[in-house]
């Protein structure tokens, strides 16, 4: 049987849909602040779903009047705006009757069992419910910092197979066989270690 390959991206926002849906969540009170934060998240990175469900309240850290996220290795700077949402999401609240588990992680997106995230499909039915056309708006964003970051970099930021990284920086117009030739060159700049030291 061939690999199935895959298909390209088609739907996207427009910049200014997206410039629109992101207002949306970072300023509607109507919606629910789970379903702002989530969203500006992949509206503003292109981070999937899944993972951001699965952002525990210690991946924030505040330092310097700014505040970070940490996706793996990598911090990224957090909006003030959404700063403030993710904070009031990190804040005690009463999900369950049971009592709490002080070793299970803090999700930021805890689901009524302790200790999980909510799950992609239910948030994913009460995105629709709003109108926020999530697909279009996470594309967009991938397709924006494809355009920005070289495919390692994109792919290793975001927890995307390199495999996947490579083909969004192709969808941008991007080749990264520059990056590599960045890379040879930094190595040979840069003196080695003596091992007899």
């Amino acid at each position: 049987m061939p690999a199935r390959r895959p298909v390209p991206p088609s739907v996207f926002a427009d910049q200014h849909e997206h410039v629109r849906l992101l207002e949306r969540c970072l300023g509607d009170d109507n919606l629910p602040i789970d379903i702002r934060a989530a969203r500006a998240l992949i509206l503003l990175f292109g981070i999937n779903t899944s993972r951001v469900l699965c952002i525990r309240a210690d991946q924030l850290a505040e330092r310097d009047g700014e505040t970070y996220l940490t996706l793996d290795q990598h911090e990224l700077i957090i909006p003030p705006r959404l700063a403030v949402l993710l904070a009031r999401l990190s804040a005690p609240r009463s999900r369950s009757t049971l009592p709490p588990n002080p070793s299970a992680p803090k999700l930021l997106f805890p689901r009524r069992a302790l200790g999980q995230p909510v799950a992609a499909g239910s948030i994913g039915s009460r995105v629709k419910r709003y109108g926020i056309n999530a697909r279009g708006g996470r594309n967009t964003a991938l397709i924006g910092m494809a355009a920005d970051l070289r495919a390692p970099v994109l792919a290793d930021l975001l927890g995307l197979h390199i495999a996947t990284g490579v083909r969004w920086a192709k969808y941008a117009k991007r080749d990264w066989e520059s990056y590599l030739a960045d890379r040879r060159s930094t190595a040979r700049r840069t003196p080695r270690p003596d091992p007899s030291a």
